[in-house]
């Protein structure tokens, strides 16, 4: 009776320890606990050797509990840890040029164009700075423009920046290598031009578009700060 009363004390201490000490803690008092109820109340008295059926059988329930608690008791520095507000990073403004998101397989935006074998042109793509989330938004949109022409064979991108400025030159073409002696505009002001209408676009950057008779060209512009 004694010893039953020990591991049911045993059972309540080892609940608080886990739930205020952790799970190692608590494993260690119970297990010690379970000890002293075998050495000091089970036949044969001071000795760790258990000889009577129902003490073996207390033991084993004593211990399944002590196991059941190390498994599911979630200790309160780790739930207050766990519910504590995380810290959310807002999107990374570090500059990044334009060849290096085109590249990046997380972006996707290389792989849009390669898996309908349209062939690509890049040209100082790496002199185009600016935030990830500007550059993705740029590519992204330029190429799912470019893609809205169901006879798209090649898409060139071409970077370049005057004071203040970065531009970016998106040639979407149907008909590649243009006609040898036949004049091909390759940029227009932006009264000559269509506006693009990409949605979502921040107010330093614009894009225009014109079509030469060979494909659409889009004339995408970057204004830096204080520009």
């Amino acid at each position: 009776m004694l010893s039953e009363i020990w591991l049911a004390a045993g059972v309540v201490l080892g609940f608080c320890c886990y739930v205020l000490k952790g799970r190692l803690i608590g494993f260690c008092v119970t297990t010690v606990w379970g000890a002293a109820a075998a050495f000091l109340f089970m036949a044969p008295i001071y000795s760790f050797r258990v000889t009577e059926a129902r003490d073996l059988t207390d033991l084993a329930l004593y211990g399944t509990v002590g196991l059941i608690l190390t498994r599911t008791v979630e200790p309160v520095r780790q739930r207050r840890k766990s519910g504590a507000p995380r810290e959310v990073k807002a999107p990374s403004e570090e500059m990044v040029d334009l060849q290096t998101v085109w590249l990046d397989p997380a972006s996707g935006i290389a792989e849009r164009l390669s898996r309908l074998h349209i062939e690509v042109e890049l040209s100082n793509l790496e002199e185009f700075r600016c935030s990830y989330p500007d550059a993705v938004r740029i590519l992204s949109d330029a190429v799912t423009a470019s893609l809205a022409d169901p006879e798209l064979r090649r898409v060139s991108f071409g970077a370049a920046r005057r004071a203040g400025v970065r531009l970016l030159f998106v040639d979407a073409l149907r008909s590649w290598p243009p006609p040898l002696g036949q004049k091909v505009a390759i940029g227009r002001g932006e009264s000559d031009s269509a506006c693009a209408g990409f949605p979502h676009w921040p107010e330093h950057m614009t894009a225009t578009w014109f079509d030469n008779g060979y494909g659409r060209t889009y004339q995408i512009s970057l204004r830096s700060a204080g520009s």
